[in-house]
C-alpha cells in the first residue's frame, strides 16, 4: 500500500497514448539530472515526498490524474507550464496571471472526494531558455515550501 504522505505531485512532459508503457513512467526519486530535479532537492524534497507524473496525451487525461491522486494523495498537485495548467484548472489562463497561486482541484474516484491545492509553476524548460525567470520561479517554489510546512 502507498504511504499517503507524499507532499507534492508534478505533472510533467506529456505521454502520446500509443507511447504508453504498461506501467505508469512516475518517479519517486530526486535526481539532479535535469532542472525540475535540481529544483526538488533545492525545496527538500527528498524520496517519498514528491511524485514527478507525467501528462498523458487520451481522451480524458483528468481521469489518469485523479487515478494518481487517489493513489498517492499529494498535498499539493504542482503544474509545470500553461499546457497542464490549463488542463488541471480546466479553462485556459495565462501562466503569468496564475504561477505561484493555488486553487483548490478536487478530484473524484470510486465516489471518494480528494480536494487538492494545484499550485502553478513555469515549465524548466522555459527556466533553462530563458535565465531571467529562475528567480520568479524560486519565489514561487518558496511559496509551496512555506505551504508544505
Amino acid at each position: 500500500m502507498c504511504d499517503p504522505n507524499y507532499k507534492s505531485m508534478e505533472m510533467e512532459s506529456e505521454i502520446e497514448q500509443d507511447l504508453m508503457p504498461d506501467l505508469v513512467p512516475f518517479s519517486l526519486i530526486e535526481s539532479e539530472q535535469d532542472l525540475l530535479g535540481k529544483m526538488l532537492t533545492a525545496m527538500n524534497m527528498k524520496q517519498g515526498n514528491f511524485v514527478r507524473f507525467p501528462r498523458f496525451k487520451v481522451s480524458n487525461p483528468l481521469e489518469v490524474l485523479a487515478l494518481g491522486v487517489s493513489y498517492f494523495k499529494p498535498k499539493i498537485i504542482v503544474t509545470l507550464g500553461a499546457a497542464a495548467t490549463n488542463e488541471v484548472l480546466e479553462k485556459k489562463v495565462k501562466l503569468t496571471s496564475v504561477h505561484g497561486n493555488f486553487y483548490k482541484k478536487q478530484f473524484v474516484v470510486n465516489d471518494e472526494k480528494l480536494t487538492i491545492d494545484v499550485c502553478p509553476l513555469f515549465h524548466p524548460q522555459l527556466l533553462e531558455i530563458n535565465q531571467s525567470m529562475k528567480r520568479t520561479a524560486w519565489l514561487d517554489m518558496k511559496k509551496m515550501i512555506e505551504k508544505l510546512g
